[in-house]
């Protein structure tokens, strides 16, 4: 069975954020992801990699925007 990565997560939550951006004129102060499609004996191994992806995603945020940490909850 194929594992059910989200394998554009970084680009996508990006993309997430700075449309969240634009229409709040501030990034969000907590993040909540809802997934489905994951099977329990891989649950565990897709959730570290997707919740990586997303913390990426922040740190580029905080880097090339905001100039400073970023670490929404």
């Amino acid at each position: 069975a194929a594992t059910e990565y989200i394998l554009e997560m970084k680009k996508l939550m990006r993309r997430a954020l700075d449309r969240y951006h634009e229409h709040n004129k501030e990034y969000p102060k907590k993040i909540l992801v809802y997934r489905d499609g994951v099977g329990e004996g891989q649950f565990k191994e897709v959730r570290t990699y997707e919740i990586s992806e997303i913390q990426k995603a922040c740190q580029e945020v905080g880097q090339d925007v905001l100039h400073k940490p970023y670490t929404p909850g």
